[in-house]
């Protein structure tokens, strides 16, 4: 009888390896969950920490701080006090990054921050706008009513941004803030 050169994978053969591959990509589906999870908040955390900064800059340089809803004629979000606070819409984030608006509101054009995508949409990596209070009044504390269902002030504080979190649920625990 003739040998024949075997030159080949036998069936058993590939769905053992099959199968072992599959376990370790079991195995390995939660971690990159996790990992990914951590590079959401710690991109939101950044997010946050560089708006505020932004907006404290926007006041540095114009000794006042960005008003809400006079970015110009149909800039303003028509839904802008969610909570409490401010959504950080397309006008707020054109003004930062130093374009021109019709309102004026930075005059000078400086970029305040550079923002990601730049379609003029600002939103957390859980595609949420971010929101924001400012102390407009300049008494050194910031109001927010409504915040987790309740009403909190921050003493010492000119502003605070935040991201309704991994959930979106607007309670306190799981957003990300400036002020934690």
């Amino acid at each position: 009888m003739k040998r024949r050169d075997r030159r080949g994978f036998t069936l058993v053969e590939l769905l053992v390896v099959m199968g072992i591959v599959a376990v370790l990509v079991a195995l390995l589906l939660p971690s990159l969950g996790a990992a990914r999870r951590q590079a959401n908040l710690a991109r939101a955390r950044s997010e946050v920490a560089n708006l505020q900064s932004a907006l404290l800059s926007y006041y540095t340089l114009y000794s006042r701080f960005p008003r809400h809803g006079s970015f110009g004629s149909g800039m303003a979000d028509p839904e802008a006090s969610v909570s409490g606070g401010l959504q950080v819409n397309a006008a707020l984030v054109r003004m930062l990054s130093g374009e021109d608006n019709p309102a004026g509101q930075n005059p000078r054009r400086v970029a305040f921050m550079e923002f990601p995508g730049g379609d003029g949409g600002f939103l957390d990596p859980w595609d949420r706008p971010y929101r924001y209070m400012c102390d407009f009044n300049y008494d050194s504390r910031v109001e927010i009513s409504g915040y987790g269902g309740t009403d909190i002030e921050l003493f010492g504080r000119s502003v605070a941004v935040w991201s309704t979190g991994p959930r979106g649920l607007d309670v306190v625990g799981d957003n990300l803030t400036s002020w934690d």
